[in-house]
């Protein structure tokens, strides 16, 4: 009997060490795993993605049409694409706010322009060189964009996960914990932002566990991270979760032993 007793200690330690114990973990690394180093740049801002949505709006003459000074009316009377066709002295505007998608090379088709790298340039940096290009073809062009569809994935605990939009154009981590509703049932020390890059994909560890790292919470999210936030470790119930089959089959077999024996 010690020795059954042992054997079965032996196997309910095997067993609360490997995977089956912990099923719901994901993205694990070993202990001499090299993470990425955190951005230093204070003044980091997103960037544009591929699958982003790009809503573009062009005026002319440094935008002088935007709000008619007499009427009051945003925009000027003649535009580039919509309803309405194009007419007058390169005055109005284009497009009235198309809804460019940014494909899976980086690029957005513009009118006139064709098509134009714009994947890992800021707002500002695309409206700039948008500006700068449409000057062949318009008056002092005046470009607005907005970017839409830029989106993360949260995991949290193992259990819950969701896909949450960027709500700005500089939206930390913290941010995003704060309008998930918290880190849920996982380890505020053991956090995980995987991203992609052309090259590689980085993986930088997160803990939020003491103010001294309040730093790391506010890195600048980028389309498509992949946020997981480690669940925490449940051990008495997952023990007993995960031995009574075992137990169970074994006392099933020591009773039909004993009846046999009988």
């Amino acid at each position: 009997m010690k020795k059954f007793l042992f054997y079965l200690f032996i196997l309910s330690f095997c067993l609360t060490s490997c995977r089956i114990f912990n099923p719901s973990k994901m993205l694990r690394t070993g202990i001499d795993y090299q993470y990425t180093p955190l951005p230093t740049d204070t003044n980091q801002i997103y960037k544009i993605s591929p699958n982003d949505i790009i809503s573009f709006v062009m005026y002319t003459n440094d935008g002088e049409r935007l709000i008619d000074p007499v009427s009051g009316v945003v925009g000027g009377n003649q535009y580039y694409g919509g309803n309405n066709s194009y007419g007058g002295n390169n005055s109005g505007y284009y497009g009235g706010g198309l809804m460019l998608p940014v494909e899976y090379d980086g690029t957005v088709k513009f009118p006139v322009l064709g098509r134009i790298q714009v994947a890992g340039l800021t707002v500002r940096e695309t409206e700039k060189m948008l500006e700068e290009k449409f000057t062949v073809y318009f008056n002092r062009p005046f470009v607005q964009i907005h970017i839409s569809n830029n989106r993360v994935i949260l995991i949290r605990g193992g259990t819950n996960s969701s896909v949450m939009p960027l709500l700005n154009s500089k939206t930390t981590l913290f941010e995003l914990i704060a309008q998930a509703g918290g880190i849920g049932e996982g380890k505020s020390h053991k956090i995980k932002i995987i991203r992609r890059t052309k090259t590689e994909n980085q993986v930088f560890q997160i803990d939020l566990s003491r103010v001294q790292n309040i730093n790391q919470g506010n890195i600048v999210l980028q389309a498509n991270d992949i946020i997981y936030i480690e669940p925490r470790d449940n051990a008495p119930q997952q023990f007993i979760s995960t031995i009574t089959p075992y137990l169970s089959l074994i006392s099933t077999i020591l009773l039909i032993y004993t009846l046999v024996k009988k």
